[in-house]
């Protein structure tokens, strides 16, 4: 009995301790191709920042987004992960008045939304 009390309690620590991931449904996304074409690249942009329609995925991941940038990706999948960096550096480098304008959109709805990082 005494070792049934130990396993219920790591089994429930363990169903708390782990979080949702974002679905993978949208991991196959070829991000250097979006990223080398402006067209492309401002479709998505554009559909981030509110200014344009969005493309299916970028809908699903405009919904997540300011999420995924209070938490730093917390429940991102590794190929999200390693996405985003690729998408923060390359904006960074090339086009960082639209990487700030798009944190801050994302950091404003975050608050809206009563979303913060809970460790």
């Amino acid at each position: 009995m005494k070792y049934y009390g130990i396993i219920v309690v790591g089994i429930v620590l363990a169903a708390v301790s782990c979080e949702e991931l974002y679905s993978d449904k949208y991991d196959v996304l070829n991000v250097e191709e979006v990223l080398a074409h402006d067209e492309l690249r401002d479709t998505y942009y554009n559909c981030f920042m509110d200014q344009g329609p969005c493309p299916e995925d970028a809908g699903y991941w405009k919904g997540n987004f300011p999420e995924a940038v209070v938490t730093n990706c917390r429940k991102c999948t590794e190929w999200q992960k390693v996405t985003f960096d690729k998408i923060a550096d390359w904006y960074s480098s090339h086009q960082p008045d639209n990487w700030n304008s798009l944190i801050d959109k994302m950091l404003q709805e975050a608050k809206a939304r009563n979303i913060e990082d809970r460790k």
